[in-house]
């Protein structure tokens, strides 16, 4: 490299220090970043071409990572050495993972780099070097965090091993944890097929409400599921098989509610939205305010109407209420007394899955955030 010390300036220090928590950055993904200017994304590839970045893979699947470390370490050990020394003790590895196609672990590292880095482009604070840690237990913690699967489990800052992290937690597939005064979070990113669930996901549950008591705050009110596109998020609604019927059905055992999002610039939106005390029974209050619910619903829904109608307000993104709603629609067979009302961008999948059961409404999501005057 002819210069070493733009690894401190603009968006190449923005890049490496990415890079540095997260091992990888999916190509994908870069239009999700903190800074997703096109000067950001220009230096990613001009980082490609002077050679201080590698790339590995094809198409959707292919990543970047650092390929002059020494050269990093020299420039920002004094500046930024929680990160130098994260990258040391976890990140290089990802790295490695990431740059083989043939290591089990890739898709993993790859999940764990995507999430960390979309929910770096929203309201969550995502570095090591900005928020609040986890541990110790009585440390409580404001704002939005994002908490990565090892920040989660205590494999940083508690210093446990991976043995003990796995008897605490199980075999849990999750990516990690957000907080914020909307509610707290499990989140997992399907990657670019269904999630492979396990039975172990009670055990994270468990964890992590063991956490945010101890910190004083709720606990966790759902799992948050990340995917590439809706036709993902439906695999969760209607499984093509009992394989896959079980893995969505771990989910729906371990979780009251499971919020489908997408990783695209419209998921980064409503997730902001969601960080919002309240969010959900404002769009409730909103949507359906002249709804009751008897205790004696036909169907899971969010409100019936004095008519008999029911309703469910997906633009709080609930797919485990949606495919419970739509299995009671299919039954009722009235398509009029089952509606669902949605944002626009949701519109097409919504209308996909259930026009031949619902009524289906659609409201802008512009025009709802102006109306409660948020900045999301």
């Amino acid at each position: 490299m002819n210069n070493k010390a733009n690894y401190k300036k603009g968006h190449r220090r923005d890049i490496t220090e990415l890079l540095l928590q997260t091992g990888t950055i999916p190509l994908r993904t870069v239009m999700l970043t903190k800074d997703n200017s096109k000067g950001f994304r220009q230096q990613v590839y001009i980082m490609i071409k002077d050679g201080s970045l590698k790339t590995t893979g094809r198409g959707q699947e292919k990543v970047v990572t650092l390929s002059r470390y020494e050269d990093v370490k020299t420039d920002m050990q004094e500046t930024i050495p929680k990160l130098i020394k994260y990258y040391e003790a976890y990140g290089q590895d990802d790295a490695y993972a990431a740059q083989s196609l043939k290591d089990s672990r890739r898709e993993r590292t790859i999940r764990n780099a995507e999430t960390h880095i979309f929910f770096s482009g929203t309201k969550y604070k995502t570095s090591l070097i900005e928020k609040e840690s986890l541990f110790p237990l009585e440390k409580k913690i404001t704002g939005c965090n994002y908490y990565s699967n090892r920040e989660v489990k205590g494999i940083i800052e508690y210093q446990v091993n991976k043995d003990q992290a796995g008897k605490i937690t199980g075999r849990t597939r999750c990516n990690g944890m957000v907080v914020s005064p909307g509610g707290n979070y499990i989140v997992y990113d399907s990657f670019n097929h269904r999630l492979e669930t396990d039975v172990g996901e009670n055990r994270i549950v468990n964890h992590c409400n063991t956490i945010l008591s101890a910190k004083d705050m709720n606990l966790l009110k759902g799992g948050i599921i990340l995917a590439k596109n809706y036709g993902i998020i439906e695999r969760y609604i209607n499984p093509s098989n009992r394989r896959y019927e079980q893995m969505t059905d771990n989910l729906c055992c371990a979780y009251p509610k499971i919020y489908g999002i997408t990783l695209d610039k419209e998921g980064q939106r409503l997730t902001n939205l969601m960080t919002l005390p309240h969010w959900e029974e404002r769009m409730y209050k909103t949507f359906i305010e002249n709804t009751k619910m008897t205790g004696y619903e036909e169907i899971a829904c969010n409100g019936k109407d004095s008519d008999g109608n029911y309703y469910m307000v997906f633009c709080s993104p609930d797919i485990k209420m949606l495919r419970e709603f739509i299995r009671g629609a299919r039954a009722i067979e009235n398509k009029e007394r089952c509606r669902i009302i949605c944002f626009d961008f949701q519109q097409d999948f919504i209308v996909g899955l259930a026009k031949d059961y619902c009524k289906i409404f659609t409201v802008k999501f512009d025009d709802y955030v102006k109306e409660i005057g948020a900045d999301v």
